[in-house]
């Protein structure tokens, strides 16, 4: 159950990653379009806040996500080990 859990949140950052990327390049060439810069923001703080989470129940989602000073992530299973 744990793990249906975790690559449910780990595929909806995936997917709003995705959307956040394609919104940037449509923003690349249509850079005053009020209503993508919007959305964009919007996908942004949904990220954050989902990247957050996962973090807070999982550890973290890349090394730079640790604190300063400790080198601990590692001890988190990898995105792809099984888990008992």
């Amino acid at each position: 159950m744990l793990m249906k859990e975790k690559c449910a949140m780990l595929r909806k950052l995936q997917e709003i990653s995705f959307s956040l990327v394609d919104t940037a390049l449509y923003l690349d060439v249509y850079p005053d379009c009020a209503e993508a810069l919007a959305y964009y923001d919007e996908l942004g703080e949904k990220y954050d806040a989902l990247a957050n989470e996962y973090e807070k129940e999982y550890g973290p989602l890349t090394p730079k996500s640790t604190e300063r000073g400790k080198w601990n992530w590692i001890n988190s299973p990898w995105p792809w080990a099984k888990e008992d």
